[in-house]
């Protein structure tokens, strides 16, 4: 791809690069972001290896004997550990966010002193929101999310006008 559309790529990737670059040349921005990474990582590894147990007690079959049923279990198995290992790090993602909205606060606060000192002072001293509310929020924006997936999900199956609502509100 080249000409007019790819610039806005080749800017965007050029922005993120240089994001990470001035992050991880600033010692505390670094420290905060390995931190999250880490939480992350190992959030990530704990949902890997509760998916394969899960997947591997659900998929075993008893020695039946069968070559079919053999061949069905590996099979279930390869693609269950595809879609395990996708979604480990999503789910891991949106249960930081969820359980956890206070933890992201130290990352901000990390990068707003490194761009403006004195406002991530003075948001730092400022009152948050209470743990409970966070967690009510988080939780009723990831309902909303799902429920408005689902929806646009079920409109495509609409013919022709389906496809173009449900293309047009997945944008949205």
């Amino acid at each position: 791809m080249s000409g007019p559309a790819s610039r806005p790529f080749v800017h965007g990737v050029r922005t993120a690069l240089a994001g990470l670059r001035f992050a991880l040349g600033n010692r505390p921005l670094r420290r905060t972001y390995v931190k999250l990474a880490l939480v992350l990582f190992g959030l990530t590894v704990a949902l890997d290896v509760a998916g394969f147990w899960g997947l591997f007690a659900l998929t075993d079959f008893g020695g039946d004997g069968s070559a079919w049923m053999a061949i069905l279990a590996i099979v279930l198995r390869v693609l269950g550990g595809l879609v395990v290992l996708m979604l480990a790090p999503l789910v891991a993602i949106v249960v930081i966010n969820l359980l956890f909205p206070l933890f992201n606060e130290g990352v901000f606060l990390a990068a707003m002193r490194q761009v403006d000192p004195e406002r991530a002072e003075r948001l730092a001293a400022m009152k948050g929101m209470p743990i409970a509310p966070a967690m009510g929020i988080s939780a009723w924006r990831l309902v909303l999310l799902v429920v408005f997936a689902v929806l646009l999900f079920a409109v495509q199956f609409v013919p022709v006008a389906g496809n173009i609502v449900g293309t047009l509100g997945g944008l949205w």
